[in-house]
């Protein structure tokens, strides 16, 4: 009987574990750069009026060098604040049909650009930034 109920007790203990852990990790995949999986994914932040969350979207690409520059502040500024980051990335999209609609929604004219979006609008932008306390202020305003 004493067996039983520490084999109990252990099983209890390694199910509690397994689920902390696993909040834990689905947690961490909201902080920092996601990569868009389409471009409806952005373009749905400024049509959504209903949706109070803030969003931020940041456009830049891989043959960029600015933006690879920029791209790590922006991620230990993103999880610093533990907010998360839409990526993307103009090279992936450039041949879409709505890229230029895109680029125009949100006021993109250079990369690398982040942008602020509440309530279905743009509320501010930054690029041509160098510091990440620059970014980490963007962030938190």
């Amino acid at each position: 009987m004493k067996n039983k109920l520490i084999r109990i007790n252990v099983y209890i203990f390694l199910l509690a574990s397994l689920v902390s852990l696993l909040m834990a990790c689905s947690t961490d995949e909201k902080i920092g750069i996601q990569e868009v999986q389409n471009e409806q994914e952005v373009t749905k932040f400024l049509n959504a009026s209903s949706n109070s969350d803030m969003k931020f979207v940041y456009f830049g690409r891989p043959s960029c060098e600015y933006c690879q520059a920029f791209k790590p502040k922006l991620e230990n500024s993103a999880k610093k604040e533990k907010m998360t980051v839409y990526y993307y990335n103009t090279d992936k999209y450039r041949d879409s049909s709505n890229f230029e609609s895109t680029l125009k929604q949100y006021g993109v004219t250079k990369i690398p650009y982040l942008v602020k979006v509440e309530n279905g609008e743009i509320k501010d932008s930054i690029f041509d930034v160098s510091h990440e306390s620059e970014i980490t202020e963007f962030i938190q305003k």
